[in-house]
């Protein structure tokens, strides 16, 4: 599973949840590639779609459903690979191919997968001067507070230990989750 860090899917029911369930839960910050790119080109694809429904006085009902139809059967640029087919595991069903199997599709597919991932991640973290953390579990930090801070006062929080380093992010020990570096 894919999230952000809300606190609705760092709560302690939800944790347990998942691992009852053997999910993994990644978390990627606000606005980052891996957390949209699909949801952003489906909803761009019924959005331009709509307008030109409601602009040719089409019935809504029929074209949303050959409108999901031909997103599912249309190869996806980054995978190469038919959404049917990824949600499945076969292709659809039809006059010339009833079966709807195809065997050459896993294998094709995710290695394609990663290396546009790979690409993306690569533009992201260039565009957004993202750094790699060096700190490690134990290490002490200061925070910058988020509100400017009065004459007098400290603008860093106080020493706070760090328990875990996944990927960019850091878990405090107050079990803060902290990206801004």
């Amino acid at each position: 599973m894919v999230s952000n860090n809300g606190t609705q899917f760092a709560s302690d029911a939800m944790v347990i949840f998942l691992r009852k369930h053997d999910v993994k839960h990644l978390r990627v910050p606000l606005y980052s590639p891996v957390s949209n790119g699909l949801l952003e080109r489906a909803n761009t694809l019924l959005k331009d779609g709509t307008q030109t429904v409601i602009a040719n006085n089409v019935n809504i009902a029929e074209y949303l459903q050959q409108t999901i139809w031909s997103f599912g059967i249309t190869p996806h640029s980054t995978t190469g690979i038919v959404l049917f087919v990824l949600l499945r595991g076969r292709k659809p069903k039809s006059a010339l191919n009833p079966t709807g199997l195809d065997e050459e599709i896993g294998n094709k597919c995710w290695g394609h997968v990663k290396m546009r991932q790979n690409a993306s991640k690569k533009h992201f973290d260039k565009v957004r001067h993202v750094k790699d953390v060096e700190v490690i579990p134990g290490d002490w930090v200061l925070l910058k507070k988020p509100v400017k801070a009065t004459k007098g006062q400290s603008k860093y929080s106080k020493p706070t230990k760090i328990v875990r380093v996944p990927r960019r992010a850091v878990l405090l020990e107050d079990k803060r989750w902290w990206n801004k570096f």
